[in-house]
């Protein structure tokens, strides 16, 4: 699916090398899909914050910090916007008009 895609598409960008794409399938099922449908992670999911990062893979299930997650994200997509406002990065800033126009149907 396109969501799915996606999804696959956003780990890699903001956990580059650091999960296989048969992992990152798992966590889609585990965790977006069961938070999106039901409103609660897949039995492959545990919640533990002791761990030195947001998300982590292990015995075939993933441990995930909810705040540290967060703060990756949010690191991540900082770093995008300072790239997104520095004019010489003009693809970034086309792909990110053209998407905008996409959205808003202009």
């Amino acid at each position: 699916s396109e969501s799915k895609s996606h999804f696959i598409k956003g780990i890699k960008y903001v956990y580059p090398k650091k999960f296989q794409e048969k992992t990152i399938e798992l966590l889609y099922d585990q965790a977006r899909n069961g938070m999106y449908h039901v409103g609660l992670t897949g039995t492959k999911v545990q919640l533990d914050c002791s761990i030195e990062s947001g998300l982590i893979y292990k015995q075939k299930g993933f441990i995930a910090c909810p705040e540290k997650l967060i703060d990756e994200i949010q690191g991540h997509f900082n770093h995008y916007c300072t790239r997104l406002k520095n004019p010489q990065n003009r693809a970034l800033r086309s792909n990110f008009e053209k998407r905008e126009k996409f959205i808003l149907g202009t």
